[in-house]
């Protein structure tokens, strides 16, 4: 019996399917083989079902390996992030400026003298051709700290012009009276109305002796004397031009009394 192209047509998705009845099937089958317009028919419908599912498969591939290229680049991110935040930690505890205090050794004190009004002078040098980043001063049971702190790397000095190099004074009179210091910025800072203990550069453990409690030491010389009349802080100091002008100051007042060292004009 010829079955008419159309009706074949109708049952070619379900044939490809395998969905259709037995008996369809078989009609189908007795049709494709005389009719090649239907078989052709058959074919596209192939075409058009299984490319798709290649095309998917493919896609699904594609996905995969996206993932897995996303996923080591991420991790590769995370890698090169944990490595740039460790050298900024290791670049900062390097260079700290407050890093280390100035070993003992590497401490020179000289020219430790009395002034006048009582308060002690003397000449701070550090002798390990290093730049000295901080020098800040602490009270510990009663004694006074300078404190010189570099980087833990610190880099080489360029002259012998800083804070490196430089007179400190401290109001330590053998009396200690308490009108005699009210209008004392010292006064104000130490916080306390009893005899400083002692004067020290460093810290405790690591210190050098400028002064301590009994101790008698030289009255300061008139070029001494001038020279810290008007001697302003030297914590205020940072351009070169500022240390020009601490240095000229210094061998005006004290002439052949300053501390000298090579550089230093």
């Amino acid at each position: 019996m010829r079955v008419p192209c159309e009706l074949v047509e109708d049952l070619l998705p379900l044939y490809h399917d395998k969905a259709c009845s037995e008996d369809s099937r078989a009609l189908v089958d007795e049709h494709l083989q005389g009719c090649s317009a239907c078989r052709k028919t058959l074919a596209e419908i192939h075409e058009q079902v299984e490319h798709p599912r290649e095309d998917m498969e493919g896609m699904r591939e594609a996905q995969k390996m996206w993932m897995r290229v996303r996923r080591r680049n991420i991790l590769q991110y995370l890698i090169a992030l944990c490595f740039l935040f460790l050298a900024i930690a290791v670049i900062a505890w390097a260079t700290n400026p407050k890093g280390k205090v100035v070993p003992a050794e590497n401490i020179e004190v000289s020219q430790v003298c009395r002034l006048e009004d009582g308060s002690i002078v003397f000449h701070m040098y550090t002798n390990d051709g290093k730049q000295l980043r901080s020098l800040t001063f602490e009270i510990i049971g009663g004694s006074f700290y300078f404190i010189p702190m570099q980087a833990r790397f610190e880099a080489d000095r360029e002259s012998e012009q800083g804070i490196f190099n430089v007179y400190l004074s401290i109001y330590a009179p053998e009396e200690y009276k308490e009108e005699d210091s009210e209008d004392r910025d010292v006064k104000a800072m130490l916080q306390c109305s009893y005899p400083l203990k002692g004067i020290y550069v460093g810290s405790p453990g690591n210190e050098v002796v400028v002064w301590e409690m009994g101790q008698e030491l030289p009255a300061a010389s008139p070029a001494m004397e001038r020279m810290m009349e008007n001697n302003r802080s030297i914590w205020a100091y940072e351009s070169k031009s500022d240390w020009d002008k601490y240095y000229s100051y210094l061998e005006r007042t004290l002439g052949d009394e300053m501390f000298r060292k090579e550089g230093v004009e």
